[in-house]
């Protein structure tokens, strides 16, 4: 009878392949590659990767794939052993039924106690239940000189107070958490985006009461709410909190009231000296990741990604990048003709990066900035 493995063999010679090359080409390894041409079917981990092998390495030679396959089935049947139940006496027929019956029945039980007893499942959905119920009430936060950080849900209240009177008390209601934060105040609507620090003025007399650095937030579903940095403010700390950088707003108090962001880790200096041009990133998935960027002004992009996708923006200012696993992410920089490679951190990390022009020294510079 012909045999498959001689098929295979003498198309790949025939069009004078080397094992090499088909290996390379087909991205399955020498070793099976030589073990389906000699018909070593128990080099393989299974028969399912044996028969589907057979199938790519079939279509990589031009041989037909029903052939092979058929050879190969043909060959099975011919070295199966004897199946044992007929040699076997014939057991009486209410033996399986009942086998089938106790066993049903034990691992019922068994799942039964796990489910209520071990992992206690109801009781989990209903303090789940209970827990987003309780998300869903509006709750009134006070904001005071300390940091505090809620997250705020769409129709939770901020009450501030007076600067002139500790008895009058202003409220900021917020209206929307999907993407962006959206606060309701005496003097207007103010949309904060991911990641932005900003200063607000509440009543509209031209100084900032409060400062809000909206730290998470959710594109897909406003259940999500948003997680803020809030704290009362005054002329003193209003003249650093814009300027001060995220690891500053971090500390109890804003401490120095001349304090400047610094322009983080120079990765490129501009060929053009004062000039800032468009430059693009490539982005290179190790491993599973939710990321999250934002180009220029446009609007945040969120999505899930896998080992080995890819990524490529292009930008006029720059971009910032939210990641739920840093070490997953690999950046690279180009501009100008040059490469730039950006590690962004470590294992399971969550951090968020500004790359963006920065004017210093009379020159524009890429420069990366961690954002906390």
């Amino acid at each position: 009878m012909e045999s498959y493995g001689e098929i295979l063999r003498a198309k790949r010679e025939e069009k004078q392949i080397d094992i090499e090359t088909a290996a390379r080409e087909t991205v399955i390894l020498r070793k099976y590659i030589e073990a389906m041409e000699k018909e070593r079917e128990q080099d393989f981990p299974g028969e399912p990767y044996l028969i589907g092998f057979l199938k790519n390495y079939s279509e990589y030679l031009g041989v037909s794939v029903d052939d092979v396959l058929k050879l190969y089935n043909a060959k099975k049947i011919q070295e199966m052993p004897v199946p044992t139940q007929l040699l076997e006496k014939k057991r009486p027929k209410w033996i399986v039924p009942f086998v089938i019956t106790t066993v049903v029945i034990a691992l019922t039980g068994i799942g039964l106690w796990l489910y209520f007893i071990i992992l206690d499942v109801p009781g989990k959905i209903e303090a789940k239940k209970a827990a987003l119920a309780e998300s869903k009430k509006s709750h009134t936060y006070q904001v005071t000189q300390d940091i505090s950080k809620p997250r705020l849900y769409k129709g939770d209240q901020l009450k501030i107070p007076s600067a002139e009177n500790e008895e009058k008390f202003d409220f900021v209601t917020v209206s929307g958490c999907l993407g962006k934060l959206v606060l309701d105040t005496p003097s207007g609507k103010q949309v904060i985006d991911f990641g932005e620090n900003r200063s607000i003025d509440i009543n509209g007399d031209g100084n900032a009461e409060i400062n809000v650095y909206l730290e998470d937030v959710s594109d897909k579903s406003d259940d999500y709410g948003a997680k803020v940095r809030i704290f009362l403010t005054n002329e003193r700390l209003e003249k650093t909190a814009v300027a001060a950088s995220l690891e500053d707003i971090e500390n109890e108090q804003i401490k120095a009231s001349t304090a400047q962001s610094k322009p983080g880790k120079i990765l490129f200096d501009s060929m053009q000296g004062r000039t800032a041009f468009p430059f693009s990133v490539s982005i290179v998935f190790r491993g599973a990741c939710i990321f999250r960027y934002k180009v220029d002004s446009d609007d945040y992009v969120e999505s899930y990604y896998r080992a080995n996708e890819t990524l490529t923006l292009s930008a006029k200012n720059g971009f910032r990048f939210w990641m739920s696993n840093s070490d997953a992410v690999s950046i690279r920089i180009i501009a100008d003709s040059t490469q730039k490679d950006f590690d962004t951190g470590t294992a399971s990390e969550v951090k968020v990066v500004d790359i963006k022009w920065v004017f210093e020294d009379n020159t524009y510079k890429i420069a990366a900035i961690d954002l906390d």
